[in-house]
This record gives C-alpha cells, structure tokens and sequence, in this order.
C-alpha cells in the first residue's frame, strides 16, 4: 500500500479508507511504525474480526477528508521535482537524414558489427580451442 501518500493515492483516488486503526500503533508504513511483535499480532487480529477494515466512502466524504488533511498538512499536492536538464537543448534525430537510405545502411552496417563484437566476446572458449596441438605434445621432459 502507497503509505507516503496514503490520503492522495488511496483515500482521494479509490475512495476507500481504513476505520478502526488502533491508537497503540502509528498509522504509517508497519516496517517503520513497529517491529513489536504483539502489536503486530494485535493488529492482524483486528483485520480479521473485522474491527479494522476498509470502508467505501462516497465522492463528497472522500472530498471531505482529503480537504481536511490539506489544511492540517498532511496532504501535498504531488507536485514533481523538475527535470535537471530543464531549459536546455537535447539533441534529436533530424528528420532529412531519416528518409535517407544509404545511412540507414551503414547504420545497420555498424550496429551488426557491434552485435556480432559483443556475441565473440560471449563466446565460450572450449578446451579444443584453449590448447593448441603445439603446445600440448605429451613431452614434459
């Protein structure tokens, strides 16, 4: 579950919010909240009887909440770091060499080339390969 952003991406988008969290464990991520083991047994248990669960609220109350939650903080707007590049020119392909045939060409020329370098290095040598018949003639004298 999205917990950093538990009240934008959960509680505004799917409309739906967890009732009956227990006061004795931080409602947060659980691996950061706790690693007391009765507490986490304490809240499993709840799950299952159903003393926690999920409850479907409607467009207003989801509205509600995540409003609330703005004017105390909680919630951000998710607002994204700009790029680092921002403003600067970046280099594309330009379309009069991209009708060319005869670059195309050499391009698929190279890229080949490349691919079948990268396939010799893969290349297992195998034992035949590593000992030529001069260096292995039985005579260790």
């Amino acid at each position: 579950m999205e917990w950093k952003h538990y009240w934008r991406k959960v509680v505004a988008r799917h409309k739906v919010m967890i009732e009956g969290w227990p006061d004795s464990v931080p409602f947060k991520n659980l691996s950061e909240a706790s690693s007391a083991l009765p507490e986490l047994k304490m809240l499993l248990e709840r799950w299952e009887d159903g003393r926690t669960y999920w409850k479907q609220l409607t467009d207003e109350e989801a509205e509600h909440i995540v409003e609330e939650r703005k004017a105390q903080g909680e919630v951000s707007d998710g607002v994204r770091r700009t790029r680092s590049d921002r403003g600067k020119k970046r280099k594309r392909p330009s379309k009069s060499t991209a009708g060319d045939s005869s670059d195309d060409d050499e391009g698929d020329n190279q890229i080949e080339q490349r691919r079948s370098k990268r396939i010799r290095k893969r290349r297992k040598v195998t034992s035949a390969e590593a000992i030529s018949s001069d260096e292995f003639s039985g005579d260790d004298d």
